[in-house]
C-alpha cells in the first residue's frame, strides 16, 4: 500500500515537472525564454521521464528487469 501511495505522489511530481517543461518550451517558441531556462526544461523533462517510469512501476508492482 505504501508503494502505491509513493507512486501516486511521484506521479504528481512528474506532472509538475512536465508542466514546467511545457511552459518553458512554449515561452521559447514565443521568443521569451533564456538559455538557462531551456536547460532547466531539458533537465525537467529527464526528471519527468524518470519519475513517470518509477511511479508506474510502484503503482503496478513491477520490479526492474535484469539487464544482460
Amino acid at each position: 500500500m505504501l508503494k502505491v501511495l509513493g507512486g501516486l505522489l511521484l506521479a504528481l511530481a512528474a506532472l509538475g515537472l512536465l508542466a514546467f517543461a511545457a511552459e518553458t518550451i512554449l515561452a521559447a517558441l514565443e521568443g521569451e525564454a533564456t538559455t538557462p531556462s531551456l536547460f532547466a526544461a531539458v533537465v525537467a523533462l529527464i526528471l519527468f521521464l524518470w519519475c513517470a517510469r518509477t511511479s508506474w512501476r510502484l503503482v503496478v508492482g513491477r520490479t526492474r528487469s535484469p539487464r544482460g
